[in-house]
């Protein structure tokens, strides 16, 4: 391996600390690699799994038996999380860590066709409380992984991305208060299954533009905390 890839393990280890991640914190990850990407670049044997890798240690060894989990984006609905060979269906406009996590040993895909959520945990390790989540209908709201995900105690750590504008959890809260700019789009599988995805009636470019100020709130509460790594923010 090359020297640059432990100095860029160890500011990982170093920064998650600083930032209150704990040993036994389950958390949900939104990640852009880009900036990761751009620093492994400098190896002379650079590849986009080392990037996932990279991260994927580095998280997994501070919380160690914590749960992981992410966003998984689209896939084709088969009833069952794994198949009967063990393998997770396929995916579409999937990031490549959320791929990579998906492909981990001990990870399981919630079966939202729209929306769907994968976790990870170790062996020996933290399990989710509530199973029923796997199979969740709405995307969002008391019957979603998100709500499940708050009686877990899960911790979002945003890699790579200029704020908390890709922070999906304002969704649910939106769904929680019944926002009247959000609605619920029916969606049926191929089988006549019933799935829901909150959607909004229009462009709400306006409103989520106020995320802007919402982050200045939760920083100044102490419930946001940035550490800059001059290539990437989290």
């Amino acid at each position: 391996m090359q020297r640059h890839l432990p100095n860029l393990y160890k500011t990982l280890r170093s920064h998650f600390s600083q930032s209150g991640l704990r040993e036994g914190d389950n958390i949900f990850v939104h990640s852009s690699l880009i900036p990761l990407y751009y620093q492994l670049r400098k190896t002379q044997s650079f590849a986009p799994e080392a990037a996932c890798s990279l991260l994927y240690k580095a998280i997994r060894d501070t919380v160690r038996t914590g749960i992981m989990g992410c966003l998984s984006a689209t896939w084709e609905h088969e009833h069952h999380p794994i198949d009967s060979r063990g393998r997770l269906p396929p995916s579409h406009d999937i990031g490549d860590f959320s791929k990579f996590l998906c492909q981990k040993r001990h990870s399981i895909r919630t079966q939202h066709p729209v929306f769907s959520i994968t976790f990870n945990r170790q062996k020996g390790g933290q399990e989710l409380k509530s199973r029923l989540m796997l199979t969740h209908k709405y995307a969002f709201g008391p019957l979603s992984p998100w709500h499940s995900m708050l009686e877990n105690q899960f911790k979002i750590v945003i890699i790579g991305l200029p704020g908390i504008e890709k922070l999906t959890l304002i969704h649910h809260i939106e769904q929680l208060c019944g926002v009247p700019y959000v609605y619920n789009k029916l969606i049926m599988d191929k089988d006549d299954t019933h799935y829901y995805m909150s959607v909004p009636y229009q462009n709400m470019e306006v409103i989520y533009a106020n995320q802007v100020n919402l982050e200045t709130k939760l920083s100044s509460a102490g419930i946001i905390k940035k550490h800059s790594l001059k290539w990437a923010l989290f």
